[in-house]
């Protein structure tokens, strides 16, 4: 049997110290992107309320329109920024993030494949 003496443990105790501290870092960075998404997707919905209450003929109903927008808006930049803070986060364990970089960008296609219609919906 092999001993493990404090040469061979002291690197593997910084290098996963490290980790720790950039994973802690990564993850304080991506809560931090949240709020502030959450902050200017506020702002903007305001603005957009206010500016479509002057024009629309219906009361109430720019509100509804504008917060749905906005909310599908929010729902896929969290999203987003989540699943690269996960990326990120996998990547610094050790993982290899190509085959999951990879098949997040075939997922993607389909899913802008299927979306035309919806697309095509909403700006009409």
């Amino acid at each position: 049997m092999t001993e493990i003496s404090m040469e061979t443990l002291t690197p593997f105790l910084v290098n996963t110290g490290a980790a720790a501290l950039r994973i802690g870092l990564i993850l304080i960075a991506g809560y931090v992107g949240a709020r502030l998404l959450r902050l200017g997707l506020g702002r903007l919905e305001s603005a957009l309320i206010m500016a479509g209450e002057r024009t629309e003929a219906v009361p109430g109903a720019a509100k509804k329109r504008v917060s749905t927008l906005v909310g599908m808006l929010r729902t896929i930049a969290l999203v987003g920024l989540w699943a690269v803070v996960v990326i990120i986060t996998l990547e610094q364990i050790g993982l290899n993030v190509t085959p999951i970089l990879a098949g997040a960008g075939i997922m993607g296609l389909a899913v802008g494949f299927g979306a035309q219609n919806l697309v095509r919906d909403l700006i009409s």
